[in-house]
């Protein structure tokens, strides 16, 4: 039994600690930054608020000058965890010649609380509560930020919206758990109105 349950803890977590190998500079700025021609630095942000508020409900938002910060906490139940977070979105703006420069930094914290059996020879085994938490780190996925450009061009200039099934028949099944940002149980994912 101990074998059993120390193997499903290793196959569970050695599921979710996959991480992709961080971009080049080049990459990270095609990833992160986009230009946007005619549109001022408030347009821009109040698309990227209509995208994160039609995202989920939970979102709050601050609003220092030129940025958008939003703040979305999330939980997801499993029969033999709970995992929690908090995802941190900061779009900055700036206007240079034109056209509206912004860019967006996803940061995720995530704290996971799982039963962990306990092993006291000569005395009562047991179980007892395991967690761990991971500071906040950028996430490196780029499905998200690919849909989330994709989403603030839609409010901009009109063009369809697109959704989360569409965008996760268009990528590589590898690729689909970068969009949870996004597109995951723990967002409504709805069109903005």
């Amino acid at each position: 039994m101990r074998g059993l349950v120390l193997g499903l803890c290793c196959l569970v977590l050695g599921g979710c600690i996959s991480v992709p190998p961080a971009p080049a500079r080049q990459e990270w700025e095609e990833i992160h930054t986009r230009s946007f021609a005619g549109k001022s630095p408030r347009e821009v942000l109040d698309a990227a608020e209509k995208v994160l508020r039609a995202a989920d409900h939970d979102f709050t938002f601050d609003y220092p000058t030129g940025k958008l910060i939003g703040t979305r906490r999330w939980t997801v139940y499993a029969v033999l965890m709970a995992t929690g977070g908090t995802d941190y979105w900061t779009i900055e703006t700036q206007e240079a010649d034109g056209a509206t420069q912004a860019s967006v930094m996803i940061t995720r914290q995530v704290m996971a609380v799982m039963p962990s059996p306990t092993f006291n020879p000569g005395a009562s085994s047991g179980w007892g509560v395991q967690s761990s938490t991971t500071p906040g780190t950028p996430l490196q996925a780029r499905a998200a930020y690919d849909l989330f450009w994709d989403r603030v061009d839609s409010v901009l200039d009109g063009r369809p919206w697109p959704t989360c099934e569409d965008r996760k028949r268009a990528i590589a099944r590898r690729d689909r758990g970068g969009l949870d940002a996004l597109c995951s149980v723990t967002t409504d994912d709805e069109t903005p109105g």
